[in-house]
């Protein structure tokens, strides 16, 4: 969903922008559609115990991104997928949660999420 805010800068009346970005707080399905890899989003997905949950985290697809490079110094071989033609191991498709203090990747599962939406962008002046 694109961007249809309304503002008008010259005389405070109202009229659609021609901004068009990503509009922050629009759930998506994700039957429907994924985010762009490795874009952190907000996700919504059932625990265990059934209970909604909402995070932060990232989807990872197929062969896309080296598990060295990706996942923690906890991961071991037999979680990556290995390419014998690239003699690697690619981090596994799916949701990745971060912990952002100690910047650990959870995986969270691949069908475990069923709704993203796009971050806010951070306050002015931050990142």
């Amino acid at each position: 969903m694109k961007c249809k805010h309304y503002i008008d800068k010259r005389l405070g009346h109202p009229h659609y922008c021609d901004c068009w970005g990503d509009i922050p707080g629009q759930w998506r399905d994700v039957r429907e559609e994924l985010p762009e890899n490795e874009k952190k989003v907000f996700v919504y997905f059932k625990n265990e115990l059934g209970h909604g949950r909402r995070t932060t985290a990232e989807y990872i697809r197929a062969k896309t991104v080296l598990a060295e490079n990706y996942l923690n110094d906890e991961w071991s071989d037999d979680f990556g997928e290995y390419d014998d033609e690239k003699d690697c191991y690619w981090t596994p498709e799916g949701w990745y949660e971060q912990q952002e203090i100690t910047e650990v990747n959870w995986y969270l599962g691949k069908d475990i999420v069923t709704h993203w939406m796009p971050l806010p962008a951070p306050p002015s002046g931050k990142e």
